[in-house]
């Protein structure tokens, strides 16, 4: 499942899921240069604000 959008859309979509399916537990992968992806800084940053901003969302809405 491909999830797009704002951090707080992130984190509502991953939120959505677990309810859909009843994981407890999500994959993550992210698109690198070597797969026609953006530049590996690209990449890292987006790492850390998934870390930074949708992270404590998914955190704020489990509860």
């Amino acid at each position: 499942r491909l999830v797009l959008g704002d951090p707080e859309t992130c984190a509502r979509e991953f939120h959505r899921w677990q309810k859909a399916t009843g994981a407890e537990t999500f994959l993550l992968r992210f698109r690198h240069a070597h797969s026609g992806g953006p530049p590996h800084e690209k990449i890292m940053e987006a790492i850390k604000l998934f870390g930074e901003r949708v992270i404590p969302h998914c955190r704020e809405v489990a509860r």
